[in-house]
């Protein structure tokens, strides 16, 4: 919001007509938005939200050796995934010997979902679905 009245003006003169006055403000404050992005942010790479997905569609935990075989990727590098995955909370880890067990955190999961509720302004909780990749792929064209 420009609280300046000389840029307020040339503003207003620039607007186009069929523009909309903004009838309510942003529900969330700064530092809600900056938390939110940074959680979002994490799942934005697409490794890590391809981890996210093989751990939910697995009952129990993965071992670190399966999941890099999976993603034909080195084990320090999916490693470094799964810690930035496990500093967000979204993974929690469970050493055996020398192998590493991951699995999803559902808590913090249901934290994502209320996140994303909370960005569209929706008091109830979002419905979870499961859209295939060709679905999500006609919806953006």
């Amino acid at each position: 919001m420009c609280y300046n009245s000389v840029m307020t003006a040339r503003l207003n003169r620039n607007k186009p007509a069929q523009c909309a006055p903004i009838t309510t403000e942003a529900s969330l404050d700064i530092a809600a938005v900056s938390s939110y992005a940074s959680l979002l942010a994490t799942i934005a790479d697409p490794t890590r939200l391809a981890i996210l997905n093989l751990l939910a569609s697995n009952s129990g935990p993965v071992c670190v050796c399966d999941i890099a075989a999976r993603f034909n990727r080195s084990q320090p590098t999916i490693s470094h995934h799964l810690n930035i995955l496990r500093e967000a909370g979204l993974v929690s880890g469970e050493r055996e010997g020398i192998w590493a067990y991951y699995s999803l955190n559902h808590e913090k999961l249901a934290d994502l979902q209320a996140i994303m509720a909370d960005i569209y302004n929706v008091s109830a909780s979002l419905p979870v679905r499961s859209r295939s990749h060709s679905q999500v792929q006609r919806s953006s064209n």
